[in-house]
């Protein structure tokens, strides 16, 4: 047996021969961009778009230098971000108790935590990957926007 890969539609597959299902690749030109946001770029990999029925959905984000995301909470989802580069400060909770975080760091939201971050470079980016679990992509978390913290 082996692996062999094909593409149905936008949808990329990886199978085991004799059609076990083992996993689903997204390479790079399978990805898709966010609207550009002043501050944030976003490039989703995982999501309804490239996996079937997926449970969760995954991005990396870049966060220009002095950008970051407005408070906000999720309705459908809980977060998790994995930093891979820089550092960033998250505001979590009613009170925006802050959290900094560098490159190999973890952190979980759980669905309905206040949040939001703010790069603590004004000359360099900071790279993390996103994922939102309990949803099929990045645009259906249930998003309640509350403020905007990044500069102008």
């Amino acid at each position: 047996m082996g692996l062999y890969f094909y593409k149905t539609g936008n949808i990329n597959q990886t199978y085991l021969k004799g059609g076990g299902k083992v996993a689903t690749l997204i390479k790079k030109n399978m990805q898709r961009y966010c609207e550009p946001r002043p501050t944030v770029a976003v490039r989703f990999g995982i999501d309804k778009d490239t996996v079937k029925n997926p449970e969760l959905a995954m991005a990396h984000v870049i966060l220009g230098p002095g950008g970051g995301s407005g408070r906000e909470y999720h309705i459908n989802a809980s977060q998790c971000i994995y930093v891979i580069k820089g550092r960033v400060r998250w505001f979590i909770g009613p009170n925006s108790e802050e959290i900094d975080m560098e490159a190999g760091d973890f952190l979980y939201i759980p669905r309905g935590e206040i949040h939001g971050n703010i790069n603590l470079s004004d000359t360099e980016a900071v790279e993390e990957i996103t994922c939102h679990v309990g949803v099929s992509s990045l645009e259906d978390p249930g998003d309640i926007h509350i403020e905007h913290l990044w500069k102008k």
